[in-house]
This record gives C-alpha cells, structure tokens and sequence, in this order.
C-alpha cells in the first residue's frame, strides 16, 4: 500500500437519500485501506452538507456525472479523465454502471495505473448492491453510525424551528431528476387531508422547482429551499 497515494470513491447516484446509503460503504473502504478517502459525487447530492464532519472521508469534491448529449459524449470523457487525472489514485471504487462512466475510469487507470474497482449493478437495492460490492472484492461490511451534527448545531436547529409547532409532516414532490409529476389538483387534494392532522408541512423542492407548490398560499406549507438540509432532520 502506498501511502501517498489515494483510495477514491466515485458515487455516480444524483439523490441525497442515495448518498446517505453509501454511509457504510465508505466506513468499510476506509478501515479496508487503513485510510481516509476522497469521495466524487454530484452536486445534487449535498454531499458537502451530509459528510462534513465525516471522520472516514479526507475530502468531497463534486463533478458533474449527468449523461451528456450523444454527441457530446466524447468531450465529456476527456472532461472526466482531466478532473481526476490531478488526484494520485492507488484504488478507486465506482458503484454505478454506466458504460461510459466505465470508459473514462478504465483509461484513466491504464494512464495513471490505478485499481479500478467496479461490478455489475444488478436489479436491487442500493445497499444490497453495496454489500455484494465489498463481498466482490473480500472486504469487510462495517455498519456506519456516524454522528453528523455536534451539539451546538443541534440546539441552534432546535432553536430555530421552534416556531412550527408540532406534530409536523415531511411530504416529498420533489428529486433531482424531477421525476415526480403530481397534477395539481392530487396535490392540493394531499395538503388538504394532511392539514387536518399536522400544523405545518415541510414540502422538499429546490429553488429551482419552487415554483411548484406557488399555488398553495397556505401559512402552514414550508418549502425546504428555504433551508439547509441537514435542517430539516429536526
């Protein structure tokens, strides 16, 4: 094992709930190396936010992993094989399957003769995936319960949502992929019946998407845009 060189993890998925999956995977790669890693993730997964007291991850950086135009895909590549090319790999683990993601990581390893360490993704879930993942390559699944806010960030969340008086209700219209398209009328019809038993519902929309729920001028509806993510656990 050379030590000054890197072990990274790339983390193709583009939801936050994906990422927070990845927890365990992580925690088992870095005891595995006997050190911390650098994780590539996209920018829609607040990776940043999510692991930034993470004691198993040396840095997070974000690159753009979104499928490009047919005919950009090439210069995509090249894109790809640039960024990482900068970091001194020793491994590097990728958990998609994306043949062109496959393309770049493996002539990125043939130049720069790294480890590139990757399996067939297989009709499940994340973490089953991830488990066969470290099974593949006799690795040891660790179980993560990483504590991801200090003391002074909890109170001062408490403190600032003591203002919605519970019970509350978290209500998701909303991903990266904007793949969720509920006609408006369903969706007053939802609020509606929710409002009956919750004094206030935090709806997840990006600032992008905000506009979605402009027509529920409700006092009682809260767009989590409004907030970090990490907020909105408490």
């Amino acid at each position: 094992m050379n030590k000054g060189r890197n072990i990274c993890i790339i983390v193709p998925h583009k939801g936050i709930g994906d990422i927070i999956f990845h927890n365990s995977f992580i925690k088992s790669i870095s005891q595995y190396h006997n050190k911390k890693v650098i994780l590539f993730s996209n920018y829609s997964t607040k990776a940043n936010l999510i692991y930034k007291n993470n004691k198993y991850i040396k840095n997070n950086f974000y690159i753009d992993l979104k499928r490009p135009f047919k005919l950009f895909y090439i210069f995509k590549i090249i894109k790809i094989i640039i960024q990482l090319s900068k970091y001194n790999i020793e491994s590097l683990y990728y958990t998609g399957n994306s043949k062109w993601h496959k393309i770049s990581f493996k002539i990125l390893s043939l130049l720069k003769n790294f480890e590139l360490k990757n399996i067939k993704v297989r009709k499940k879930f994340i973490i089953s995936h991830l488990k066969d993942f470290l099974r593949y390559f006799s690795i040891k699944y660790l179980i993560s319960n990483e504590n991801y806010f200090n003391k002074n960030e909890i109170i001062n969340y408490k403190k600032k949502f003591k203002i919605y008086k519970e019970p509350c209700v978290f209500l998701s219209i909303d991903t990266s992929e904007d793949q969720i398209k509920i006609p408006n009328t369903l969706l007053l019809k939802i609020v509606n019946k929710l409002k009956k038993k919750y004094n206030y519902i935090f709806i997840n929309t990006n600032k992008n998407n905000s506009h979605k729920t402009k027509f529920l001028k409700d006092k009682k509806i809260i767009q989590t845009s409004k907030y970090n993510i990490l907020e909105i656990f408490f």
